[in-house]
């Protein structure tokens, strides 16, 4: 399967052992951070093409969020109307919906310049603790952004966190 190939994916899935978020905690951290990730025929670890655009959106329009960007070997760029937003590791602080929130009113606000009827495809994975017997979870979304939406919009916290 081609990884370009259009998939729609909305899944929170339970991940063994990861050291590289383990480590993260450890550090008491707080807001999120942005981690380089492998990808496919690329050699080292490659930022996705909205990680800066992303990066100094948050800055600006929600200054109270600690955000931190890991340094990587490469950017991907992306030649088309699909926003790939960075894998990030959230702190203890910031919860997978108040995180959901804030790439909905960014992805409001690149949108806003949009042409009726284009139809704008996210991608996006979080990586988090989910309770404090250090349970590690990963929600993954591929789809539309009226998906992302009625996703955002379903959530259910108690649920989630079972």
């Amino acid at each position: 399967m081609d990884v370009l190939e259009p998939k729609e994916i909305c899944e929170i899935s339970t991940l063994d052992e990861m050291q590289d978020f383990k480590n993260y905690l450890d550090s008491n951290p707080s807001g999120f951070k942005i981690v380089a990730t492998e990808y496919p025929d690329c050699a080292g670890l490659v930022l996705y093409s909205e990680t800066g655009n992303f990066h100094k959106w948050v800055r600006r329009n929600k200054p109270g969020i600690h955000i931190e960007v890991q340094q990587a070997d490469k950017r991907l760029t992306l030649r088309s109307g699909e926003y790939w937003l960075p894998l990030v590791f959230l702190a203890n602080d910031v919860t997978l919906q108040i995180y959901l929130g804030i790439v909905a009113n960014y992805l409001y606000d690149m949108m806003k310049g949009a042409l009726k009827g284009e139809k704008q495809r996210v991608h996006l994975t979080a990586i988090f603790e989910s309770n404090p017997e250090g349970t590690f979870k990963k929600f993954s979304f591929e789809g539309d952004i009226e998906s992302l939406e009625k996703a955002i919009t379903k959530f259910n916290l108690k649920k989630f966190y079972e």
